[in-house]
């Protein structure tokens, strides 16, 4: 069975999904199953019943351990089956599922400092503490740009993008000013793939961003710096620091190299370069559809490379002003500083940095499972 595969990866609200086909006929070659590690059943909770969030690192884990989990399958069930053939993977997950990242691209919610604040973990699609702030965007469109609604069903969901960040700025500041940007997972999972995850580089599904967060083409892209602006001043200064346009994968497409950094880091076979969004066939080519965002992708690990100081400071300048950048340092530092033995303020719950990767590649895939239940954890269940 010497024939090219292809890997498709569902992350959906309880468990991340993988299904291992055959690229030439779309025949079925093994499936596996991840649920979350944390919250309950993968969704962490609270004693708000409209908080819904998920640790980002439980995507990591996941997606790790399906995917070493269809290619040992395969290999047990199909005779001549070669993991080298895999020729892409094919993302797509919840939406809107937005979560805040640092200048490299990491989830906040793998650092040190908010590795257990919920406001820096993902905001599930069904997460609807974000009411105020929704029908605040709502009323401001109607009255001045009402032409942002009629793209989007007559009214802003609390479930969408940039109800979700204004309200993260309203009851959690200190999440919203360590953030560099925000991204949906549906576009963090591939750049992470691709080592794109970085502000600046990593490009925005269309999907996602046009339905979830008011983006069109025809009024350059995110809703203007000035509306945002009578939200928050906050909200107009992030908007610069969003992907500058909304991405389709094409066929014609032209194939961007990235640093080759370890392809077997996610299970799959090295031997691959790992361009963005790089198709197997031009005659196969995925499309985004149901789901906000799918594309062809080939795995590496972006966190283990180690840019060069110069085009991450040239990165920063882009991104970041004098002020903010200096608070970002500073937050470097505090990340790099040695833990001084403080208990954790919420117990059980211990993904931190890069430490699911490590677990995985270690075989320890999952983090603890309901460990976490003493009032206030946010992997707690709801009463």
């Amino acid at each position: 069975m010497q024939q090219a595969s292809v890997i498709g990866l569902d992350f959906g609200t309880n468990s991340v999904r993988a299904l291992l086909v055959d690229a030439a006929g779309g025949g079925e070659l093994a499936t596996a199953v991840e649920v979350y590690a944390h919250g309950k059943e993968g969704v962490i909770l609270s004693d708000d019943p409209n908080l819904a969030r998920q640790h980002p690192a439980d995507y990591l884990t996941g997606m790790t351990s399906v995917i070493r989990a269809v290619l040992e399958a395969a290999a047990k069930e199909h005779r001549g089956f070669d993991a080298a053939q895999v020729a892409g993977i094919g993302v797509a997950a919840t939406a809107s599922t937005p979560l805040p990242v640092d200048r490299q691209g990491k989830a906040l919610a793998m650092t040190r400092r908010f590795e257990r604040n919920p406001a820096a973990m993902a905001w599930l699609w069904k997460d609807h503490t974000a009411i105020a702030e929704a029908d605040k965007i709502t009323a401001l469109a109607e009255k001045h740009r009402p032409h942002y609604l009629a793209a989007c069903g007559g009214a802003y969901s609390s479930e969408w993008f940039f109800s979700k960040i204004l309200h993260c700025l309203n009851t959690s500041p200190e999440v919203f000013d360590a953030a560099v940007s925000w991204v949906e997972l549906s576009d963090w999972i591939p750049a992470v793939l691709t080592g794109t995850a970085a502000p600046g580089k990593m490009r925005a599904g269309i999907c996602a961003a046009g339905h979830k967060a008011m983006f069109n083409a025809e009024w350059g892209g995110y809703p203007d710096a000035d509306f945002l602006r009578r939200l928050d001043p906050k909200m107009a200064a992030l908007r610069g620091r969003l992907p500058a346009d909304g991405h389709q994968p094409r066929r014609d497409e032209d194939r961007r190299e990235h640093p080759r950094e370890d392809p077997q880091r996610r299970g799959v076979p090295q031997g691959r370069d790992p361009g963005a969004h790089e198709h197997a066939d031009p005659e196969h080519d995925v499309e985004p559809a149901g789901s906000p965002r799918c594309g062809l992708v080939h795995p590496h690990d972006p966190y283990e490379a180690r840019e060069e100081e110069a085009d991450r400071r040239e990165q920063d300048d882009d991104l970041d002003g004098p002020a903010h950048r200096e608070q970002h340092d500073e937050a470097d530092r505090e990340e790099e500083r040695p833990s001084r033995g403080a208990a954790p303020r919420h117990p059980g719950l211990h993904l931190t940095s890069m430490a699911p990767v490590r677990a995985a590649r270690s075989g320890r895939l999952s983090g603890p499972r309901g460990s976490c239940r003493g009032r206030g954890c946010p992997g707690r269940s709801a009463p």
